[in-house]
């Protein structure tokens, strides 16, 4: 099943009720070699690279309806939730 574009193989979930499933070691090819190396000797592909990452990132989450949050923000929501419940 793909998410959002991706291989579902290839995205992390993480919730409080079940454990995150375990990474997978990447590889990096010969064109990622490649593109890493070509990043290190100019910084302005960087900052592109980084602001296509970083609308990638808020595409794929507005997509699925996803956010991250802290764990105090979570903590606090479960400690009210536990409350309402027992009422």
């Amino acid at each position: 099943m793909a998410v959002g574009g991706q291989n579902e193989s290839e995205v992390m979930e993480l919730s409080d009720s079940s454990p995150a499933r375990e990474a997978l070691t990447h590889n990096p090819s010969d064109a990622e070699m490649h593109l890493a190396n070509e990043l290190l000797h100019c910084p302005l592909h960087i900052e592109i690279l980084l602001y296509m990452l970083a609308e990638r990132h808020v595409q794929l989450l507005e997509g699925e309806n996803l956010l991250f949050s802290t764990p105090h923000l979570t903590s606090i929501i479960q400690k009210k939730m536990e409350k309402v419940q027992s009422r």
